[in-house]
């Protein structure tokens, strides 16, 4: 055969046909075969034939059919060369490139091989290494088996500083290459670079075809806690971590074969489940579940089981993604497992079994589950609870694009939480009017946390202000990426209305001949967004650090019950420690209630208007009996100050300033 032929017989190898269809039909086994809708034609009974023996698929419905490389030429309307290209990047194999482009693609290669070369090095640290032993022994005694150690190619990095440095080097593997990865790091006053990750538990993260595109890790020392005992390392040009599931290509047959896939919170939970047989599950890893990851599971299975345990944090990180798998068209179920108790903790205590029953036969929809979190706040919650329930099980539901399934939901969440269909359909309209906005502020938070320039952000926020990572969750903060289309392209990619973007506020839009352009509102901000008293999110501030006049407000259209002019910020945060201390301090800018909340005053609000309306001293007092008016000298503020007091005298509260 030719170096052509060669080529092309070994990219045909390596692309297991129905792992590469089914990326695009949910497949079913049947015998020897795979069956599932013909994505050619539409049809309700499935005429669509994959064979994995012969690596062909045929449709006897509209008498399509081929091999691996006619499915994608099909699929993607792509040449067979172009065909062939994107099956050898999925299976990492390089073809000569004529187009001028080699250079990137042998440099995609050099950064590939590192992280191949660097999973075997932390692998054989854990196979021969006396310290790599004293891991296996404690793997032995949380009853991780060799055989799921090697399945998912577990490795340890040495305590030496740089024996992955130096062991690279020998290897020829460029140190640019390491450092792109995120293995390898300068040391601080030195020209040195030495290993990023000495010390930790190694858990390669592999791509849905068993690309290793990243690293978890975990600090040894049993005494590490908290972020600083966790890592990741990603080079960002190969790969995304908004894409990356933890277990995917290990579940990804379980998960077809079941049609559903179970999301845990960790990397151990993951391995225990998979190693009693419950192979279908998956975790994220560094980032809530992305809309990304949602399409690469919604590929694979309909359903999406949640699983996590009792703690209010957990139920709160749970409704978000429930949130986002149902805007990714999954469906959607939870199962909550009391307060720290996780899938290995039930699988070590008290058998896969135990858990199995949790699993199968405890879950609850999406409705039962919302009902359930804010039932058990009643007391919390008090009079508004019914109300707040319905709010968000409205919000889900606002998520879900297709009509029809929509319509049978809504009629399920009348009837689980016993209210009237029209009252659930108006619920889901109002929060639907918010939905932009939520998805949004998503955006923004997520920029904040995993992006270069939102890390700068917090830096800037704790070293100048003092506003450390508690406040900026309690508050929800954010960063606009300094781009004119950063959050539109993440809007489209979820399948956002543009025109519904600009109403929102989050988007602005010049006319021209050819059609309107649209461009993000909000660049280079720390995003704050406004809350009401419920929580729900009614407008976005965005401030330029040091810059007061690029304050921008957003807010939703008037018909909303989002008014701008009953908001008050903070007052969702600070309603607890108002209680406790019987009275609201109200300051004149939303600047001042994140610094005294980060320095422990927690009972502060701010108006988001000019001045306290009734409807917010109506808010204030339906918590605390009494105002009290922190603002700054002057003729302007003393003005500003007897109106506010009057407000509140007017509604029955008392004031002081």
């Amino acid at each position: 055969m030719s170096p052509a032929d060669d080529i092309r017989e070994e990219i045909r190898a390596a692309s297991d046909i129905v792992d590469i269809v089914g990326g695009y039909v949910q497949l079913k086994r049947r015998g020897r075969q795979y069956v599932g809708l013909c994505p050619f034609h539409n049809e309700k009974t499935p005429s669509f034939y994959v064979s994995p023996d012969r690596g062909r698929f045929k449709c006897f419905g509209c008498d399509k059919g081929g091999d691996v490389f006619g499915f994608v030429m099909e699929m993607e309307s792509q040449t067979f060369p172009e065909a062939m290209r994107s099956l050898a990047e999925r299976a990492h194999i390089e073809i000569p490139d004529r187009s001028g482009s080699r250079e990137r693609a042998k440099e995609n290669e050099r950064n590939s091989a590192a992280l191949r070369v660097a999973a075997a090095f932390f692998q054989a640290h854990l196979r021969e290494m006396p310290e790599g032993h004293a891991v296996l022994q404690d793997f032995q005694k949380r009853k991780l088996t060799n055989a799921t150690v090697r399945e998912f190619g577990l490795g340890y990095a040495p305590e030496d500083g740089r024996g992955l440095v130096d062991a690279m080097a020998k290897e020829q593997i460029a140190l640019s290459a390491l450092v792109g990865a995120e293995l390898a790091e300068q040391r601080k006053g030195t020209e040195e670079f030495c290993d990023r990750l000495c010390g930790h538990l190694i858990f390669p993260i592999h791509s849905k075809t068993g690309r290793i595109i990243g690293f978890a890790a975990r600090a040894i020392q049993e005494a590490s806690e908290g972020p600083a005992a966790y890592a990741l390392a990603f080079n960002t040009r190969l790969h995304s971590p908004r894409s990356a599931l933890y277990g995917l290509y290990q579940a990804r047959a379980a998960i077809r074969e079941a049609e559903e896939v179970f999301l845990v919170d960790r990397i151990a939970d993951v391995l225990a489940m998979h190693q009693e047989g419950i192979k279908n599950t998956v975790a994220c890893v560094g980032v809530a579940l992305t809309s990304e990851q949602v399409q690469l599971l919604k590929q694979l299975a309909k359903r999406l089981v949640v699983i996590h345990d009792a703690q209010p944090a957990a139920m709160n990180a749970a409704t978000r993604i429930i949130n986002t798998a149902l805007a990714g068209g999954m469906h959607v179920y939870d199962v909550t497992l009391p307060k720290g108790i996780s899938p290995a903790t039930v699988i070590a205590t008290d058998g896969s079994a135990t858990l199995k029953t949790c699993l199968f036969e405890d879950r609850n929809d999406f409705v039962a589950f919302l009902r359930k979190k804010y039932h058990n706040q009643r007391e919390q919650l008090a009079p508004e609870r019914e109300d707040v329930v319905r709010r968000a099980v409205a919000t889900a539901l606002a998520n879900i694009g297709d009509t029809i399934l929509l319509g049978k939901y809504v009629d399920h969440a009348a009837s689980v939480l016993a209210v009237d269909k029209n009252a659930i359909s108006d619920a889901v309209a109002k929060a639907q009017e918010v939905h932009e906005l939520q998805a949004g502020l998503e955006f923004f938070q997520d920029q904040l946390k995993h992006s270069a320039d939102g890390e700068r952000e917090c830096r800037q926020l704790a070293q100048e202000y003092g506003i450390h990572a508690a406040t900026i969750e309690a508050f929800g903060l954010g960063y606009a990426p300094d781009q004119w289309d950063g959050l539109m392209k993440a809007a489209k990619a979820r399948g956002l209305d543009m025109e519904a973007l600009r109403d929102a506020g989050l988007l602005r839009v010049k006319e021209r001949e050819e059609g309107p352009w649209y461009f993000d509102r909000f660049r280079g901000r720390v995003i704050i967004p406004v809350s009401s008293a419920l929580g729900h999110v009614a407008g976005l501030r965005g401030i330029g650090l040091g810059d007061a006049d690029t304050d921008k407000y957003a807010k939703r259209p008037e018909e909303t019950d989002h008014a701008r002019d009953d908001n008050l910020y903070g007052l969702y945060q600070c309603k607890n420690a108002a209680r406790e201390r019987n009275e609201v301090l109200v300051v004149d800018d939303i600047w001042d209630v994140l610094v005294l909340h980060a320095a422990g005053v927690a009972n502060v609000v701010s108006t988001v208007g000019e001045s306290l309306t009734p409807g917010m001293a109506e808010h204030i007092g339906q918590f605390v009996p009494r105002i009290v008016f922190v603002y700054g000298a002057g003729a302007a503020h003393s003005t500003a100050m007897l109106r506010d007091i009057n407000r509140a005298l007017s509604v029955g509260l008392g004031a002081d300033v």
